[in-house]
């Protein structure tokens, strides 16, 4: 089993949010798989900006539905999507100007977060939504 492996303990029961999560876990499979086989900088930077982009893709449809169906606690989810965007945006800057480069602490650091922010903080919001019949 790979570090980043979607199962269904991760479904928020809401089918846009589930296939976007699957999709992100996707794309954090191919970042740990291009630092296992040592893709090199050029490829692993191509890798995390596809993560970065597709974070950034990820958040705004998960906030338009929030804002869309009045989710209560909005504000504090999106405090944490723009906490781990800026983590992400100035972790590929650190990598694109040899700073850094892609860690196993950093994929680490990357696994617990989507972990505990899907089952946690995600399915809150399926939940909001399964409650509101939306």
């Amino acid at each position: 089993m790979g570090l980043f492996q979607w199962d269904d303990s991760y479904s928020v029961g809401y089918a846009d949010i589930d296939r976007q999560h699957k999709r992100w876990f996707q794309l954090a499979h191919e970042l740990h798989s291009a630092v296992v086989i040592r893709k090199g900088k050029e490829g692993l930077s191509r890798t995390l900006a596809n993560f970065v982009a597709y974070t950034n893709v990820h958040f705004a449809a998960e906030e338009r539905l929030m804002l869309t169906h009045g989710y209560p606690d909005y504000s504090e989810h999106k405090d944490e999507h723009e906490a781990l965007t800026r983590k992400l945006v100035q972790y590929h800057q650190d990598c694109e100007a040899g700073r850094t480069t892609v860690t196993m602490e950093f994929l680490q650091f990357l696994k617990v977060w989507l972990g505990h922010h899907i089952s946690i903080v995600d399915s809150r919001v399926g939940g909001y939504l399964k409650r509101t019949g939306r």
